[in-house]
């Protein structure tokens, strides 16, 4: 689907107060964005949020696969599948190189 000119990814839920899931633009990838070969790394804007939550999509038809969050009672950023999904070897690869990224800065002193 295109909006003025920029394909927009398709409506997987309605943008709802509290939710995770929300349309996002497709376009040039920003700072707070990257993609490896089959997947596109979004960062989320959520009020009042202390910690960074990033939805994973799909490079090739933009369907939500899943959110990375913080997981309190680990200490450490975990991958939330949405329901029926499947990911191969190289797909589950990445998501669990991008969290050990975030887990490497999140350790990293600030100045």
């Amino acid at each position: 689907m295109k909006k003025d000119g920029v394909k927009l990814f398709k409506e997987d839920n309605p943008k709802k107060e509290g939710s995770y899931y929300h349309n996002t633009a497709c376009g040039p990838l920003t700072a707070e964005e990257f993609q490896t070969k089959w997947l596109i790394f979004s960062k989320d804007y959520l009020p009042k949020k202390i910690t960074e939550v990033w939805e994973i999509r799909s490079l090739s038809d933009a369907t939500l696969l899943g959110i990375v969050k913080w997981h309190a009672p680990w200490r450490c950023y975990s991958f939330y599948p949405m329901a029926n999904t499947i990911f191969n070897s190289t797909c589950i690869k990445d998501i669990l190189d991008f969290i050990n990224k975030l887990m490497e800065a999140r350790k990293k002193p600030k100045k």
